[in-house]
């Protein structure tokens, strides 16, 4: 496992995986519960991607996780898009890589593949039409619903989807 750095890009939260290459890697995350349970394997993929020598990394969108959130914010998925256009400039502005790798997993991908700007683009399980995608969601909360324990969030409209406690709003949906 190499050592990973907390880094502050605007509004956002990130790891940098440190390594010494020219490439650098942006890692697009999933969103919600996905992005949860695949946190341990995006971790390792980052520090084995940092010890083939390339510095990757690992940072949070607007609103999730560790990163700042705006309330007021109409359209987070724009938001999303935007802030992989300010991590990629940050590697290049902070860092001085040449190249950037966009890897991108499930909405992650989707985003990743909209927001350009990289020299090559890795999707993972992409979300590739937003009712398909959407639908798995809500099949998946029902699903979970239907135990007895897990966490729940009470006020939730019926437009949202709320995955085990994570809360996808209308706005959000709507984007996607």
């Amino acid at each position: 496992m190499t050592a990973a750095t907390p880094v502050s890009i605007g509004r956002n939260f990130g790891w940098l995986h440190h390594a010494n290459g020219d490439r650098g890697v942006v890692m697009c995350a999933a969103m919600g519960f996905e992005a949860l349970c695949a946190h341990q394997s995006w971790r390792l993929l980052a520090d084995n991607l940092a010890a083939a020598g390339l510095p990757t990394l690992r940072f949070d969108y607007p609103g999730a996780g560790d990163s700042l959130d705006d309330a007021n914010d109409p359209m987070p998925y724009d938001s999303w898009r935007r802030s992989i256009n300010e991590a990629t400039a940050w590697m290049r502005e902070t860092l001085g890589v040449q190249e950037i790798v966009l890897i991108g997993f499930r909405i992650g991908a989707t985003l990743a593949a909209e927001a350009g700007g990289a020299s090559h683009l890795v999707q993972l399980a992409p979300v590739v039409k937003g009712s398909v995608y959407l639908r798995e969601l809500r099949i998946l909360s029902r699903m979970h619903d239907g135990r007895e324990s897990g966490p729940r969030e009470r006020g939730v409209s019926a437009s949202a989807i709320n995955l085990e406690g994570f809360t996808t709003k209308a706005s959000l949906l709507s984007a996607i």
